[in-house]
């Protein structure tokens, strides 16, 4: 088991939760305050939720929910955009980010899924050892 803070998942949710802290902190005041917060605190989750994913055996419940919560990362992004908060340029950027994050995940997830099919054969009669 690698160390969480050297997995490059990790490194790219890290270099998004830095990028969303010195960006919302330029953001106008009602922004900053509600959205704001909303998008680091979800980017924050995401890190907790790698390193739990990194610890555990059981690795999907906790990649699955990281995913959920770059959806919602996704989503608020959006919003700044729009509400121009962010230009097109930091919207480009964390897009790119968001979008290395997604495919690292659903990587992970997949290779844990294919992981957990192939232990899973050597049960014998349906009964887990765990």
């Amino acid at each position: 088991m690698a160390v969480y803070t050297e997995l490059k998942v990790y490194e790219e949710c890290y270099r998004l939760f830095l990028q969303l802290v010195t960006s919302t902190a330029r953001m106008g005041r009602d922004y900053r305050y509600t959205l704001g917060e909303q998008v680091k605190r979800a980017s924050m989750d995401m890190l907790v939720l790698i390193f739990k994913a990194n610890k555990s055996f059981s690795k999907a419940e906790y990649i699955s929910q990281a995913r959920e919560k770059l959806v919602e990362v996704q989503i608020l992004l959006r919003v700044f955009n729009d509400t121009r908060q962010l230009s097109d340029k930091q919207f480009a950027m964390f897009m790119e980010i968001t979008v290395s994050v997604s495919k690292q995940l659903a990587a992970w997830e997949r290779a844990t899924y294919k992981g957990s099919k192939r232990e899973g054969q050597g049960l014998v009669a349906g009964v887990s050892h765990d």
